[in-house]
């Protein structure tokens, strides 16, 4: 990611424009050039700004999922996030399809919604908490072609919570992790949470496990401990 990464924003909600920009210029290593109020508008801010990423609510007024397809094939490296409310799974698979590399919702804190942006800007995907608990209540698959490549590092695990796992699996507590990665504990505690639902686990162990078998850390560091 860049020192400064290039954002717009496209909602037609002039609040939730209003929110991002603020959260975006406030993180320092980002700042946002654009607001744009319908598709149009984004369609050329992207083509007159060249974005490193676009953060499109599809769901308000002047969008639709469409115009995630309509600016993928318009600036094809382009980093898309998506953000909406409560909506079904159809409509976020839809968004999937479409095009975008992340997807979060409204009501995510305010620390999630950096971590999505920087994850995004830096290669990863990212999907919230809730985003992966809904596909998977519905238990569609997330492998499916078209949606998300194939990894045995599980759906949707950004570089930061590969780096919490190896932590975990390294026996630091969130306190320490907290303090190695100038992290808040409430931060580290959301990440803990989204890696479980991500792996769907519900323990240490199990996430260690995991660690181990994906060889990001080497079992002979738990042999030895043993003996």
């Amino acid at each position: 990611m860049s020192l400064s990464a290039r954002i717009i924003t496209a909602t037609g909600f002039p609040l939730e424009s209003i929110g991002l920009t603020a959260v975006i210029n406030a993180a320092g290593d980002m700042q946002c050039v654009a607001s744009a109020a319908d598709e149009n508008a984004l369609l050329e801010a992207c083509a007159s700004l060249v974005p490193d990423a676009v953060i499109i609510d599809f769901t308000s007024a002047g969008f639709s999922v469409d115009s995630i397809a309509k600016l993928r094939q318009r600036a094809k490296s382009v980093r898309i996030i998506a953000i909406s409310g409560d909506e079904g799974v159809k409509v976020i698979l839809d968004a999937l399809k479409a095009g975008v590399n992340s997807y979060i919702k409204r009501d995510c804190d305010l620390e999630e919604v950096k971590e999505c942006l920087r994850d995004t800007l830096s290669g990863s995907r990212f999907f919230c908490n809730k985003i992966l608990a809904k596909i998977r209540r519905e238990e569609i698959n997330p492998e499916e072609p078209g949606l998300v490549p194939e990894s045995c590092l599980g759906f949707g695990l950004s570089e930061r919570e590969l780096e919490i796992i190896v932590m975990i699996a390294e026996g630091y507590t969130n306190t320490r992790i907290a303090e190695l990665l100038f992290l808040s504990s409430h931060t580290v505690n959301t990440h803990r949470r989204n890696i479980m639902a991500k792996l769907g686990v519900n323990n240490t162990a199990a996430v260690v496990m995991f660690a181990v078998k994906s060889e990001l850390v080497s079992p002979n560091k738990f042999l030895f401990a043993a003996g």
